[in-house]
């Protein structure tokens, strides 16, 4: 399990619940771009078939935790708020 740390929250991700429905890009990418739009996503879901896929948030990033409220698997865990 990896842990995505920031201001806000922290974001747990364990990989391998992921089922590659790819609901918390979509979800992030309707926060900033008001459209579903993969590209400007903060979050980044790379599928593969043989593996578990992996997830990395870019730099962008806030931790809003937007993605992890609508993760349907329980692949991202939204933590506690890390104070400033």
């Amino acid at each position: 399990m990896v842990y995505a740390r920031e201001k806000k929250t922290s974001i747990a991700v364990d990989a391998e619940r992921c089922q590659g429905c790819l609901i918390c890009v979509m979800r992030c990418s309707m926060r900033f771009d008001k459209s579903f739009n993969p590209e400007t996503s903060r979050i980044r879901v790379i599928i593969h078939f043989d593996r578990s896929p992996e997830i990395h948030f870019t730099e962008e990033c806030d931790k809003c935790g937007i993605c992890a409220k609508h993760c349907p698997s329980g692949t991202l865990i939204l933590g506690e708020k890390i104070a400033v």
